[in-house]
């Protein structure tokens, strides 16, 4: 009888490792079924990160529409006031309209010139024509002077020195 040895698992502390024997005990093995492992109840994992990103999502769109609903109600006190500044410049415009009207009057205007101005309506003495077919020329009157040469000399210098002070 042949002596069986046994030999120990090769381990890292031996020398020599004995592929050879390995490989052919692999292939002989091979037809047989693999092995399943069983493992014991896995702990379901809660899903944080999923979870914590659809928060941070309706999160941010809660923030969007609340300022967007604080816009619209900055854009609505503004389109109030611009209604209210609206009114009150048309009533100015149709106040000056009116104004205008009153002014552009005629019986205003005359009535206006009569009272405060103090003026008058011509009549036909006060009309006076005049001919402007004849050309353009000055006249100055020579009158006759009853005073002496001397005397008439001094009031023209008396008149000039006036003039020059005013």
């Amino acid at each position: 009888m042949a002596q069986s040895v046994k030999r120990a698992p090769a381990s890292k502390q031996s020398v020599a490792y004995d592929y050879s024997r390995l490989a052919r005990s692999a292939e002989a093995q091979a037809p047989q079924e693999q092995m399943q492992v069983h493992k014991g109840k896995a702990k379901a994992r809660v899903p944080y990160v999923k979870y914590g990103t659809i928060v941070c999502g309706v999160f941010a769109a809660l923030i969007v529409i609340v300022f967007s609903y604080m816009r619209v109600t900055e854009l609505t006190a503004q389109n109030a006031a611009l209604k209210s500044d609206l009114e009150t410049l048309q009533s100015d415009a149709k106040g000056l309209d009116a104004r205008k009207e009153q002014i552009f009057n005629l019986t205003y205007v005359e009535d206006r010139a009569r009272n405060a101005l103090g003026m008058m309506k011509s009549d036909k003495s006060q009309v006076e024509y005049l001919d402007l077919s004849q050309e353009d020329r000055v006249e100055i009157p020579q009158g006759q002077s009853k005073a002496p040469g001397f005397i008439s000399g001094l009031v023209k210098s008396f008149n000039a020195v006036v003039e020059y002070l005013n």
